[in-house]
């Protein structure tokens, strides 16, 4: 999120992240410093915390330009282009 009131959940979140094995909460802040969160964008530390994206099942949301960064760099990382899940963010016109 780009601000900590952008952030939702983060306390049960957490607790899942501690009780699964399989599932890892990772929140970050890039528009503000909040003590206990990474003051970077999420692209930027998905990638500082994973080398390989093997064996990995990866959602991705957002500004489609990350979006469709992330996707390239989670394939050249080993990430199964089956397993990755993205929804850009594109606004539209209602007309």
């Amino acid at each position: 999120s780009r601000t900590r009131n952008g952030l939702y959940l983060v306390d049960e979140l957490r607790q899942m992240s501690r009780e699964w094995p399989n599932f890892q909460y990772s929140p970050c802040i890039s528009s503000e410093v909040v003590s206990g969160f990474p003051n970077k964008r999420a692209n930027d530390y998905a990638l500082d915390i994973y080398s390989s994206f093997k064996a990995t099942r990866a959602f991705l949301c957002g500004h489609p330009e990350m979006v469709y960064q992330m996707k390239k760099q989670i394939f050249l990382r080993g990430g199964s282009l089956k397993e990755i899940f993205a929804d850009p963010f594109v606004i539209t016109n209602a007309a």
